[in-house]
């Protein structure tokens, strides 16, 4: 029976062996008997175009069969070349006038635009004056002429634009009063200074 017990003794030995080899990656213990984490997994890789965000689209632009761009009131209208950005805040029928020489219209309403200027640069002096404006009726039947001796008469001089003109770096609010027969329609603007590459002016409802 002496013979057998090397033979016992190499097989209790594998066998020892073989129950304390480890997977790689899997956790183990070190001599003290803390555990030992597994090394954490590294990836690397491009961002996914389809994750990334969109860029904003830019509003379009509309315009009118008279080829004017319309806006809406409280929208910015560049005047061309960073010369100028004009603002209309209120268009208002019948609001009642300021001066003391103002008269009644001679067309039935007057339609005033309250209008924000700022002015960037200009070669000299700015102007806008009530003939850049006209009325189409609410059926698209332009009026002509909106301005009048009884349209200027309207506003007091501090309700209106400087008649020497707009200077750079200032900016200057105003009143334009239209003389019209209609109490509904659109008011259209096309400054004779403009600088817009499609020369084309803007429009808006009242």
């Amino acid at each position: 029976m002496t013979p057998a017990r090397p033979a016992l003794l190499l097989a209790a030995v594998a066998l020892l062996a073989a129950c304390t080899t480890t997977d790689p990656g899997t956790a183990t213990a070190d001599p003290a008997g803390r555990p030992e984490s597994a090394a954490p997994t590294v990836t690397t890789g491009e961002l996914d175009e389809e994750s990334a965000p969109e860029p904003a689209p830019a509003p379009a632009v509309e315009f009118s069969e008279r080829d004017l761009e319309i806006v809406e009131i409280g929208e910015p209208i560049d005047l061309g070349q960073g010369t100028a950005t004009a603002t209309v805040t209120g268009t208002a029928v019948d609001p009642g006038c300021t001066s003391q020489w103002a008269s009644p219209p001679s067309r039935g309403h007057f339609v005033v635009v309250d209008i924000t200027v700022e002015v960037h640069q200009t070669a000299g002096t700015l102007n806008i004056t009530p003939f850049d404006f006209g009325i189409i009726s609410a059926d698209g039947v332009g009026e002509g002429d909106s301005a009048s001796i009884e349209s200027y008469s309207c506003m007091d001089d501090a309700d209106q634009f400087p008649i020497g003109g707009m200077r750079s770096g200032t900016t200057y609010h105003a009143r334009i009063t239209l003389d019209t027969a209609h109490a509904s329609g659109v008011v259209t603007f096309d400054p004779m200074f403009g600088i817009r590459p499609a020369g084309n002016g803007w429009e808006w409802e009242y």
